[in-house]
């Protein structure tokens, strides 16, 4: 092997090495984003939005959540949903099946974890409550609607209002392309129609 062949073969190590340099920082942020989220694929955690971004990929709502010391829960509903984009949440709302969309919750840290564990008096960390809706896609249930709210653009922020008024026992939600848009909460479960504009929502507790 001559000089010239030794001092290529050196400097192709020099700009492997580089490259490695140059990629390991951002494996390393990504591998750690992971770790700091428990992912669950098809599960929605319907409501208590306080960011929403339109259609972003899975990767960069998890890492908005990431920046974000007020996130605790993230939300991404994929295309071609109506839904999709990133919703970023303060609290983990309940748990609610949903292929398009894949739930992101904060993991606590291992220090915080342990501290809750050897408080005395506790138990076993409780499952999961049930859902506190039951969705319905395609259908409307048209009649004894109580309030008509057109401001409200997103089936989590429609849901949110009937669980916080006691007189909503169901809600229809409108897609933003529709004329009637909107979100509409009922005071009475009505008969079903079927609509691909609408996403019925029956209380369930």
């Amino acid at each position: 092997m001559n000089e010239t062949t030794i001092a290529r073969t050196l400097q192709a190590f020099r700009n492997a090495a580089a490259l490695l340099a140059l990629a390991l920082p951002f494996a390393s942020a990504g591998a750690g984003q992971e770790a700091e989220f428990a992912l669950e694929p098809g599960v929605n955690r319907p409501g208590f939005d306080y960011a929403q971004s339109p259609a972003v990929s899975l990767e960069e709502c998890q890492a908005r959540c990431a920046a974000d010391p007020r996130c605790r829960t993230f939300v991404y509903a994929a295309p071609p949903d109506f839904r999709a984009g990133c919703y970023l949440k303060e609290v983990v709302p309940d748990p609610v099946p949903d292929g398009a969309c894949t739930t992101g919750t904060r993991r606590e840290e291992p220090e915080v974890a342990e501290k809750k564990a050897s408080k005395p008096g506790k138990g076993p960390v409780p499952t999961p409550t049930p859902p506190r809706f039951r969705h319905e896609r395609g259908v409307n249930r048209p009649g004894n609607d109580y309030q008509h709210l057109k401001s409200v653009t997103t089936l989590e922020a429609c849901e949110a209002r009937c669980l916080g008024d006691k007189r909503c026992k169901a809600f229809v939600f409108v897609v933003k392309t529709d004329p009637l848009r909107g979100c509409y909460l009922k005071d009475k479960v009505m008969p079903v129609v079927k609509d691909k504009a609408c996403v019925s929502g029956i209380r369930l507790r």
